[in-house]
């Protein structure tokens, strides 16, 4: 997901976004990196009535990065 994690690790932008493309854009399945508008409607779904079966479910939102590598 697009985040200012870079700043955590002391990259300056370029550099994460660099790093963003080396480890989670080739590990997509889908090409690209989650956004915050990602996770925000997989939690509207969740809470809504279609998300109703998905009790003590755990629901990874990753882009299929975990599948792929």
């Amino acid at each position: 997901m697009a985040s200012n994690f870079g700043q955590s690790m002391n990259m300056d932008p370029e550099t994460f976004k660099e790093w963003q493309k080396n480890v989670f854009l080739k590990n997509s399945l889908i090409g690209k990196i989650g956004a915050v508008e990602d996770i925000a409607n997989l939690a509207a779904f969740i809470v809504s009535d279609d998300g109703k079966n998905l009790v003590g479910s755990l629901v990874v939102s990753d882009t299929g990065f975990m599948l792929k590598s």
